[in-house]
């Protein structure tokens, strides 16, 4: 369970990722308005590799505050998904 705190934190990763998603070139995919949450996420990798939005490096040095948080969100989500 998330504190309030990673909640927050969760949440500011997971905004950073759609807005970067949304505004990439791919943004007229069909269903792009009804992504969920594990929608964008299982797709920035992908995303990333193309060229289409930052990388996972790129993210942690445009947000620092986050570095850390964005590397364990990651990480957690390919453990889940693995």
């Amino acid at each position: 369970m998330l504190t309030s705190s990673h909640a927050a934190v969760h949440d500011s990763v997971i905004e950073i990722l759609t807005t970067y998603i949304f505004e990439s070139p791919q943004a007229g995919w069909p269903g792009t308005d009804g992504m969920t949450r594990e929608d964008v996420v299982s797709c920035y990798r992908t995303e990333a590799a193309a060229g289409h939005v930052p990388s996972e490096a790129e993210l942690c040095g445009r947000h620092p505050e986050l570095a850390g948080a964005l590397t364990e969100f990651f990480d957690q989500f390919e453990t889940a998904a693995g």
